[in-house]
C-alpha cells in the first residue's frame, strides 16, 4: 500500500492535517487588540471566545476522514481519484468559509493588511498540492491497467 508514490503523497497529506487542529490559523491586529483565528473560534488574547467557527472544524474533520478513506481505498483507483477531487474542492470551501467568518466579524477586507498568517493557514494549499500529485499518479496507474487489459 505505501510502496506506491501516490500513497506516499496521501500519507504526507494525512500527517499535515493535525496541524489544522493544533495550531492557530492566523492573528489579526484590530486596534490595540489581537484576535487569534483558530479552527474552532475567533478569540482575543485572553482566550475569550468571540465567534465560534464550528463549520470550519467540521470541514477540517471531513478532510481528515476523506484523506484516510483515500489511502485505504488503494485497490479502487477510480474511487480514489473521485475522493481526491472531493478533497480538493473541500479544501477550497475551507478557505471560503474561513474568509466568510473573518469578513463577517471584522466587516471589512482591509484586515488582511494587519494579518499575521500561521502555518495552519497554508495546510489546505499543501493538501491540494499533495492530493493533486496523488491523483496524477493514480490516473497513471489506471491508464496502465487499462492498456494491459486491451492487450489481453
Amino acid at each position: 500500500m505505501l510502496q506506491r508514490i501516490q500513497s506516499l503523497f496521501i500519507f504526507i497529506a494525512i500527517v499535515l492535517t493535525p496541524v489544522l487542529f493544533l495550531f492557530p490559523i492566523a492573528s489579526f491586529q484590530s486596534g490595540a487588540q489581537t484576535i487569534i483565528f483558530k479552527i474552532v473560534s475567533l478569540e482575543n488574547q485572553q482566550g475569550v471566545l468571540l465567534v465560534a467557527t464550528y463549520p470550519l472544524l467540521i470541514i477540517s474533520g471531513l478532510l481528515a476522514f476523506l484523506l484516510v478513506f483515500q489511502l485505504v481505498n488503494f485497490k479502487k483507483r477510480i474511487r480514489q481519484m473521485q475522493t481526491g477531487k472531493a478533497i480538493i474542492w473541500l479544501s477550497i470551501v475551507w478557505y471560503i468559509v474561513g474568509g466568510i467568518y473573518v469578513y463577517n466579524y471584522f466587516g471589512t477586507i482591509d484586515i488582511i493588511y494587519h494579518t499575521t498568517p500561521d502555518f495552519a493557514l497554508f495546510v489546505p494549499v499543501l493538501l491540494i498540492v499533495f492530493v493533486a500529485f496523488a491523483n496524477k499518479y493514480i490516473k497513471k496507474d489506471e491508464d496502465l491497467v487499462r492498456s494491459i487489459d486491451r492487450i489481453r
